[in-house]
Order: C-alpha cells, then structure tokens, then sequence
C-alpha cells in the first residue's frame, strides 16, 4: 500500500524544445502521474532576427543562432528553475520537436490481405512496420532533391492497425482478411539533429533523446485530447512558415508547407509602407493588427491590400495540397500564438473559402488541448502541445 501511495505520487521531468521556422522555444515540464495536466515550470523562447530583407542561408543561420542561444538559457536559467521548485528533481527526458521547413512528416500505409481470414500475429505486424520502414526510406533515396537536402528518419510511430476496414487498438490476435497499418515518420535536417544531439550530451548526457516533428506531436495530442476529431485540418503558422496537417478518418494523412510566415508578411509590408518592420509586427500583436495602415496615404494602402491579397492567394494554393484530391476539411484548427488570431483568422477563412468555395470553421487549437491548467503561466499552441505530449508518454510507460 504505501509502494502504491509512492508510485501515484512519483513525477517525471524533461527538457523540452521546439524549433519554429523563426524561433526556439525551450521549457522544462513536470509530469505529475496523478494530475490530468502537465505542469510548466519553466519557459523561454529565443526570436529570430527580423531582418528587412532575409535570404534563406541567413534564415538558417539565424535559426541556428537561437537555438544556441537557447541552450544557453538552459543552462543559466532552466535548471536552476527545476531545483528551486524541487531540489530533488532530475531530467530524465530530452524531447526536441522541429517545424517546417526543417522538418517533414510522412504518413505511410501499408495493406496486407488474404482470400481467406487469418489470425494476426506480432510477427505480422512487425513485418507490415518493417516494409513501411522501407517504402519511405526508398522514396527518400528516389527523390534526389530531398536527398541533397540531407534529411534523417529521427522517429516512427504506428498510428493506426485496422482489421477488415475495423480500427483495433491491440491488433494481436484479431481474425481478418484485410490488415492495414499506417505508419508516420518524423524527418528533419541532419545538422539539426547533430546540434540538438550536441546540445543533450553536453547538457543532460544521461537523458533519453527523442527528436520527432512539431506537427506530429500537435496530433498525436490532438487525438489523444480530442479523439473524436476525425476530420480536421491543423494549421500552424510560424515566423517564417506556415504548414498543413490534413486529418482523415482521424489519421494524419499528409502534410506540407510553404516558406512564408509572418515574418514574410512583415518584410513585404514593410517595404511597401517604409514603416519599420518591428512597428509592424507589434501591430501584428495587437486587438487592431492593421491599424499601421493608417499612416500609409491611399497609394500605399492600396499596395498594402494588394500584398495581403497575394498573401492570402499563397495560403489558398497551400489549402489546394491535401495529397487525396479531396477538398480540405471545413474545420481548421489553427496554431499560433493567440495574439496573432485577429489577423491570421480573417486571412485563413477568405483563402479556404477562395480554394474550396466553402465557409470554414477556425478555431485556435489549444482550445482543444486543455482540460484544465496546471501551468505556471499562459502558453501557446505548440509549448502547450509538446508539454501535453511529453505528459502523455510519461503516463502511457506508467500504465
């Protein structure tokens, strides 16, 4: 009894980092085995530069740049947190999660049928995830443009095993003619991988390393939060990019990106409104995000209108990419810091409506990733995500 009293009371904790197509968010996260909610302790995240003009070799750099920049405030000041709050506390865990551009996830499916049922065995099941492994190895090696990219398989994970088109959460053992397994596959940029690789051996070299995709860990919390969701598109706008998760069935079914962000946005602007990029982006924050328009004379405002348009054309292109030829769900669930929806809502509704000529549905995703808050302060979408994941796999190895 009191062995039990001491497991339900035990807490694991771990170093968390995110990095965005402009930033670099790291945090320390407590998982407490008898709460609904993870616990932040501590958080801070490192801005890329928003230089005027910006080539993409200097928005690689400057992404580099704040991720060790982050590292240095997890030395300096992260641990330091942790220990104030629970001197004994040791981080077990290094979960680092990468956005695009620097990052891909891959659905794969692979579907194993017989003219009569079959009994399905772990050996099956290991051999479905075996030749899932192998496709998208061989699809990376045939697309030369992604291999001189020089991207690595960083994290798999089985989303789904259905029998006879019946989603089954222990597939073992199962009688059926048809078995599908779908696989997604976390890839980012091998020098990427190498920093962060560098960064936990010289910080934490006894923590397990897990580097996986910022999209994959905004759904596999979505649908574990949420696991009605089944179709749904998630749309996560950073800095510097902005990509796509189209949900069918509830299964992430493909995922893609353009390099424009709200940075882009801002340097357009700037250049059309000579108003400095930084007025503009606190604008961006703002209950008012284009009250700077005021200041332009009509010929400016104009110009303004016509690159928000072109802006705004972008997404609609992006919104055409489902990978199915199927029209994008009418639910957008939409990541990025709060602050920024006034803006971001109105251009996403009138580019989803310009794609599919439907009326959308948005709605900021960290409304479906709460039940209630534990947190020491308020978070965005993606730090509260990637807290809620890491508390997820904690109580899943503790089951």
């Amino acid at each position: 009894m009191f062995r039990s009293l001491l497991s339900k009371q035990k807490s694991e904790f771990g170093l968390l980092i995110d990095i965005g197509s402009g930033s670099t968010l790291a945090s320390v996260v407590a998982s407490h085995h008898d709460a609904s909610t993870p616990e932040i302790i501590w958080s801070s995240r490192e801005h890329q530069p928003l230089h005027p003009r910006a080539t993409p070799e200097q928005i690689t750099k400057a992404m580099i740049t704040s991720l060790m920049n982050a590292s240095l405030a997890i030395n300096t000041q992260a641990l330091h947190a942790l220990h104030a709050k629970y001197p004994r506390a040791k981080i077990e865990s290094v979960q680092v999660t990468v956005a695009a551009p620097w990052s891909y996830t891959i659905p794969q499916t692979i579907t194993y049928t017989q003219p009569t049922p079959i009994r399905v065995s772990a050996e099956l099941i290991r051999d479905l995830t075996e030749q899932a492994d192998q496709k998208v190895d061989t699809d990376l090696k045939a697309q030369t443009a992604i291999a001189e990219l020089g991207l690595s398989i960083t994290h798999r994970m089985i989303a789904e095993v259905t029998c006879n088109g019946y989603v089954v959460r222990e597939p073992e053992d199962q009688i059926a003619n048809t078995i599908t397994l779908t696989q997604l596959s976390a890839i980012a940029h091998s020098y990427l991988i190498e920093a962060v690789t560098d960064i936990q051996q010289k910080t934490l070299p006894a923590a397990e390393l897990l580097i996986t995709t910022s999209m994959l860990a905004l759904y596999e919390t979505l649908r574990t939060m949420r696991p009605t969701t089944s179709h749904a598109a998630i749309v996560s706008v950073g800095y510097e990019a902005t990509e796509i998760g189209v949900i069918r069935d509830g299964i992430l079914a493909y995922t893609t990106h353009t390099p424009v962000g709200l940075y882009t946005l801002v340097r357009q602007l700037s250049e059309q409104t000579n108003i400095p990029a930084g007025e503009i982006f606190g604008y961006f924050g703002s209950p008012e995000p284009l009250d700077f328009m005021t200041r332009a004379g009509e010929q400016k405002q104009a110009m303004v209108k016509a690159t928000l348009s072109t802006y705004e054309q972008t997404l609609s292109e992006l919104f055409l990419e489902t990978g199915d030829g199927l029209i994008l769900p009418s639910t957008l669930l939409l990541n990025c810091e709060a602050k920024y929806a006034p803006l971001l809502e109105p251009s996403i509704k009138r580019s989803v409506k310009k794609a599919t000529h439907n009326q959308p549905t948005v709605e900021l995703l960290t409304s479906h990733l709460t039940r209630t808050s534990t947190t020491t302060q308020s978070v965005g979408g993606i730090e509260l995500a990637t807290a809620q994941l890491f508390h997820i796999m904690q109580q899943k190895q503790s089951e």
